[in-house]
């Protein structure tokens, strides 16, 4: 049926010129109810159509209309125009505007398990309602675009639960405490997340595998980083881990192969199995290339496999390396291994191919099989290897292949070497004591020579500040320099009462020192001791010095010798093309040890401890002579009575006038607090606790003690509106075994920020959005629910808005609202209890025509309110 056979059905034969006047003043009635069935017929709703037929066939029958004084009169056939096309409007386009743009399918529990985006979205809020939308199910499905997705506190989230997901950003709102196992597992398409602070926990797995994440921040409250929490994200370029973790899980971080630089915890304990394996570009972690664990005790089996740390340093801290821990690290070149570390376990340092300095602990007992097999092979810089006397066992395999060691140090003449142990190994120098298992193995070993050790040093390195040192014959060696940062090192003359006279193979190795100062008991400097560093600029040497390796001073640039005037170190830096600077007699006599002027300072003795007397040299500050004072035989005390107060003891005590030293007796009890009454400080709220004090009344006393007093509390909010005088009414309905306490009197386009007069700002209560996030702007809408809090922000009750008319919860009634009463009527639509309610405007429980009629007369103005 079309329009014109709808306006047909209605002509009538009167006398149009006599009765025109009276017609114009029901047009606007006349005029809706001839388009009305057309429009239902348009929209295909037939059955519907026939039902508005019969509805004004028998409402109109007499004939309220008639088409033939409308075409004699041009005014209302311009008004029927005008209706005709509002109502195609109402009908057709308003409906089409107005349809959702995401789509959400739920199961029985209200989880979802869809969630369409048939329009793409720059962001979208999952809706929460408890009645309806509580939480996201497992392998949730995703279609549609939409770029950024926000989580409100409300939806509970399950493992899975976004793997799926095709937004690029998702930001999860504060106030969740805990993410679950595999949450983002496998997703393909999230660049970053928002992780609020609030959270404490993480899930094993929770964003493996999320190979386009980029950005994502640890929250400051997690004190383990899961098992697999980042494994496989691939796209991750930098991780900063808080102060609170303890421990970084199994596998937490493997697979990150963009991963450059990590800033780790200040009180990291635990580095999990594989935790950074495979991460091909890790070679920073905190500020530089240099890799050291201030506070780790334990690192497990291929934590760092295939990193590109650079210096490895282990510190004292560390008991536990697990197997292949550092193994395949090709860019790894210098390791230091601190003294708690008793085991260098298998496969530790394997294929570590650009290593060439290696410096054990002095408790190391055992080298595991293949620990630095086909590591020591740098072709660049050979390797002079010092194993420390409580080495026991060298194990099959486990320098297989390192063609780069030059000489290898034994000072256990009882260690275990495995026939393999060096197989594949180019010839090198074994250095043992002469009768030793050293010498056996070298003797029939063929790529190996033999050299007896001398002096009884015992290979065991020693610390002096940023110094490692062993005692050769007497005499000092400086093995290796560990500091940084420092622009001066001054090398000490004596180290234990022992000359310091040689600085060993490799000890200063591209150290980012300035200046080095050299003592005159220097006499030896051997190979690539100082090669490599890059920022000195001036290396002090004396005259005592008298062999200097051809490869000492390797790769430096802008160095300046400094010695004496055709001194052994002038002829050497001439012959290598090295500035040379003379130093001034009173320089070379400082340095030397014979000072020029000198000033004396004193320090008395106390009975506590000695005094001294210093000779300081004026132009270099050096103690040249320093004399003991001795302590007095005896003290000189002086009596003091001290009365006991509430919390100390009485006592007499004794002080010495010369040195502070004293004692107590004659000691009384504690006198202990008298309290006095309470009083309130802070009046507790419904929004936050108060406080009480009270004073300890004792002479002299001025402790208190303070105490909270509990939040006020409330149960519900009917003890809010009990006794109120207000228009509103609560109303309970009960859905899916649910009662849901529904709140009707508002009127359309009320502003969310009147709630505020309508409750006591004692209670803690928050208007909240359809969205479950808090309203603070925009109408109050069917839909909206006030929740009352308690202190601690929990719910403890929730009335749900109702604004009668306002169907589609954007607190308006208008044609929207018209339109989605009219498809529950019509049975094409089901709503919520609110919006339900919202329908019902003449309030008989009952959605029905006469509901339709009245919000039609409202919105067309013929009536002035809903209630």
């Amino acid at each position: 049926m079309s329009i014109s056979g709808c306006v047909l059905s209605y002509i009538d034969t009167g006398n149009g010129q006599k009765r025109r006047k009276a017609y114009r003043k029901r047009a606007f009635a006349s005029a809706f109810i001839f388009a009305f069935p057309a429009i239902v017929n348009i929209l295909m709703l037939d059955i519907s159509a026939k039902i508005c037929y019969i509805y004004i066939n028998e409402r109109f029958r007499s004939g309220i209309v008639f088409i033939s004084h409308f075409r004699k009169d041009k005014l209302m056939k311009k008004v029927l125009s005008i209706l005709i096309a509002t109502l195609l409007v109402l009908f057709i386009v308003i409906p089409v505007t107005a349809a959702d743009v995401v789509e959400l399918t739920l199961d029985g529990n209200g989880y979802i398990t869809g969630i369409k985006a048939t329009t793409n979205q720059s962001s979208y809020t999952i809706p929460y309602n408890k009645e309806k939308v509580r939480g996201i199910a497992p392998d949730c499905s995703f279609s549609g675009s939409i770029g950024t997705l926000y989580i409100p506190l409300g939806i509970s989230l399950s493992s899975n639960a976004l793997s799926g997901c095709t937004s690029s950003n998702v930001v999860i709102e504060s106030g969740r405490s805990s993410l679950p196992s595999k949450l983002f597992y496998g997703n393909t398409h999230v660049v970053t997340i928002s992780i609020p602070d609030s959270v404490a926990s993480i899930g094993t797995a929770c964003f493996s595998g999320c190979s386009k994440l980029i950005s994502v921040s640890i929250p400051s409250e997690i004190s383990e980083i899961p098992d697999n929490c980042f494994s496989g994200c691939s796209s991750l370029s930098g991780i900063s881990i808080p102060s609170g973790v303890i421990k970084v899980g199994s596998s937490a971080f493997s697979g990150c192969a963009n991963i450059t630089t990590i800033d780790f915890s200040t009180n990291l304990k635990e580095i999990g199995d594989n935790a950074f394996a495979d991460c091909l570009k890790l070679a920073q972690i905190t500020t530089n290339r240099t890799v050291t664990f201030p506070t780790v005790t334990v690192i497990g089996s291929q934590a760092f496999y295939g990193t590109a740390i650079n210096t490895l340093i282990i510190p004292d801290t560390v008991t536990t390396i697990g197997k292949g821990a550092f193994a395949d690290c090709k860019q790894l070149t210098e390791v230091y291994i601190g003294d708690k570390v008793t085991d260098i376990p298998n496969s530790c340092f394997n294929r570590c191919e650009s290593l060439y300095k290696v410096t054990f602990g002095k408790k190391v007992t055992r080298i595991g099989e293949y620990a630095f097999s086909y590591a020591l092979s740098n072709d660049r810089y050979d390797a002079d290897i010092i194993l420390p006397a409580n080495v026991t066992t060298i194990e099959k395999s486990a320098f297989e292949g390192c063609i780069g060691i030059a000489t290898l140090s034994v000072y256990n003449s009882s260690c275990k070497i495995n026939s393999n142990a060096f197989y594949r190994c180019s010839r090198f120098t074994m250095k043992g004591y002469n009768g030793s298992t050293a010498e056996t193995f070298a003797k029939t070993a063929s790529n190996v020579t033999f050299t007896s050790l001398t002096g009884g040093s015992t290979g065991d390195e020693e610390k002096y500040d940023d110094l490692r040192y062993t005692i050769i014959g007497g005499k000092v060696h400086i093995t290796a320099y560990v500091g940084s940062g420092n622009d001066k090192v001054v090398v000490p003359a004596k180290i234990g009462g022992k000359d310091v006279t040689a600085i060993d193979a490799n000890a200063f190795l591209r150290c980012d020192a300035v200046t080095v100062i050299l003592p005159e008991s220097i006499e030896s400097i051997s190979e690539r001791a100082f090669a490599g560093c890059s920022k000195l600029r001036t290396i002090v040497i004396l005259d005592k010095c008298r062999s200097i390796d051809s490869t000492a001073f390797n790769d430096t640039t802008s160095l300046t010798i400094r010695g004496l005037r055709n001194s052994y170190a002038q002829m050497y830096a001439s012959d290598k093309n090295i500035a040379f600077s003379a130093l001034s007699d009173s320089e070379y006599k400082c340095l030397s040890g014979t000072h020029g002027e000198t000033r004396t300072d004193r320090k008395e003795a106390t009975c506590k401890e000695e005094g001294y007397e210093r000779t300081i040299c004026t132009v270099c500050g050096e103690v040249i002579k320093e004399t003991k004072l001795p302590k007095p035989t005896s003290h000189t005390y002086e009596t003091k009575t001290v009365a006991p107060t509430c919390t100390e003891k009485g006592y007499t005590l004794h002080t010495c006038k010369s040195c502070g030293d004293n004692y107590k007796d004659n000691e009384t009890a504690a006198l202990g607090h008298k309290w006095g009454e309470w009083y309130t400080l802070v009046k507790p709220t419904y929004t936050s606790a108060g406080t009480k004090t009270r004073h300890c009344t004792n002479s002299g006393c001025d402790e208190s003690q303070t105490e909270v007093i509990p939040a006020l509390t409330l149960n519900s909010f009917d003890e809010i509106l009990e006794g109120m005088e207000t228009e509103f009414e609560v109303i309970t309905r009960y859905s899916d075994g649910e009662t849901v306490k529904l709140f009707s009197g508002f009127d359309e386009k009320t502003d969310c920020s009147r709630y505020s007069d309508l409750f006591d700002p004692q209670y803690n209560i928050k208007l909240l959005g359809s969205n479950g996030f808090t309203k603070t702007s925009g109408y109050i809408a069917t839909g909206d629910r006030f929740v009352l809090l308690d202190a601690d922000g929990k719910i403890i009750d929730t009335l749900t808005v109702v604004v009668i008319g306002d169907v589609t919860g954007d607190g308006r009634v208008n044609a929207a609202d018209y339109i989605a009463q009219r498809r529950v009527i019509l049975g094409i639509t089901n709503l919520s209890i609110a919006s339900q309610t919202a329908a019902d405007v003449n309030g008989n429980g009952k959605i029905q025509a006469n509901d339709y009629i009245k919000l039609r007369r409202y919105i067309l103005g013929m009536i002035d309110t809903l209630k």
